[in-house]
């Protein structure tokens, strides 16, 4: 299963778009793949939202040619990842680029943290206008590449965590937008994080032996999981009594779904709504009626 969600650099909350089944399709001989999938994801993507500006987060492995000229042809803008490993020809080019002088390079630092104090170091290293390979001269990229230092002393001794990533991106680089491609290219962790390890440890039970089927039976409980997930996600972003059921549990979704399965299950109380449900959570006392006292006598 190859899925997308909306993300933000500022919120926590994750929007689930359709997701695209990775399998054999239909009239094909050859085994289906993630690069396939993702074709058929983007183009049902711009079907579904054909009007919504759109910045496509991904890893490495879709930062291609055909990707990008799919991309293109759908009007997406796209920070893309990409790695030494897979991208040597974009890496060589941008050596390359070093000693012409033609690759740009700024530095900032920042303290962070009250009782511990951090010493962070934020390297760019950007150009614009490379060929992402050189199988084809119509599609030119930006590239930047970030690494981030941060120091701190622990009990008399340094210590140090580093940080590095890289992208290709259609927006031009200069040192103020930079920032703002760093923030963005970070938050696909979030697809990672807020969706796929939400979705198999915060008691939504999806996990990898999901498998499709011969009757496309596992597909199906994919799809309503997923959309499950965007509706508690719907919930979560702009529902104050569901934010306060959130909360009751430590903002952990797998002990909420525990106390609902175990209210539908033993409480011999009628709600009028989904509403008054979760209200339960926070606030018993208007259902529960105080216990007859019995007499000593």
């Amino acid at each position: 299963m190859l899925a997308g969600a909306l993300v933000h650099p500022d919120q926590r909350c994750v929007i689930p778009v359709c997701p695209e089944a990775i399998q054999q399709q239909d009239g094909n001989t050859k085994n289906d793949c993630e690069q396939n999938a993702m074709k058929r994801f983007l183009l049902g993507y711009r079907e579904d939202h054909p009007k919504l500006k759109t910045v496509l987060l991904t890893d490495a492995l879709h930062a291609t040619l055909p990707c990008l000229e799919l991309l293109t042809k759908l009007d997406i803008d796209f920070v893309l990842s990409v790695k030494p490993g897979s991208h040597e020809k974009l890496f060589s080019g941008v050596d390359t680029r070093e000693t012409n002088g033609t690759v740009h390079h700024f530095e900032e630092e920042e303290t962070i943290g009250d009782k511990v104090k951090k010493k962070v170091t934020r390297h760019y290293r950007f150009t614009n206008g490379i060929f992402l390979n050189h199988q084809s001269t119509k599609h030119l990229v930006n590239f930047l590449e970030y690494w981030e230092t941060t120091q701190w002393i622990q009990k008399g001794k340094v210590k140090e965590e580093r940080v590095h990533f890289s992208w290709v991106t259609n927006y031009s680089l200069y040192e103020s937008s930079c920032r703002q491609i760093v923030r963005a290219g970070r938050t696909r962790w979030k697809i990672e994080n807020e969706t796929f390890n939400t979705l198999k440890n915060q008691g939504y039970e999806f996990e990898h032996n999901f498998g499709h089927g011969y009757k496309n039976l596992s597909s199906n409980f994919a799809h309503l999981m997923l959309l499950a997930f965007l509706i508690d996600q719907l919930q979560e972003l702009r529902c104050r009594v569901f934010q306060a059921a959130l909360r009751s549990v430590f903002d952990r979704r797998s002990r909420l779904w525990v106390k609902i399965k175990s209210a539908y299950e033993f409480l011999p109380i009628e709600f009028d709504s989904w509403h008054e449900f979760l209200s339960f959570f926070n606030d018993p006392s208007p259902w529960i009626r105080p216990r007859p006292e019995i007499s000593s006598a």
